[in-house]
């Protein structure tokens, strides 16, 4: 897996590395979405009661 994830960094353009960047530092500060929320949105596509993307949860404080 190691290796793989190495070879696929190796393929990312500069854009893309920054991007990357971006996406880890958002989730460096808790924006993730339970794992469990996003099956549920999927798995709701092309339903009629197809729901709204995830929101991240809102920061105590």
């Amino acid at each position: 897996m190691l290796h793989m994830s190495q070879t696929m960094l190796a393929d990312l353009g500069r854009g893309e590395v920054s991007l990357l960047g971006e996406r880890i530092a958002e989730a460096d500060e808790d924006a993730m979405i339970d794992a469990d929320l996003i099956v549920e949105w999927v798995g709701s596509w092309f339903t009629e009661g197809e729901l709204p993307p995830p929101e991240p949860p809102v920061a105590a404080g």
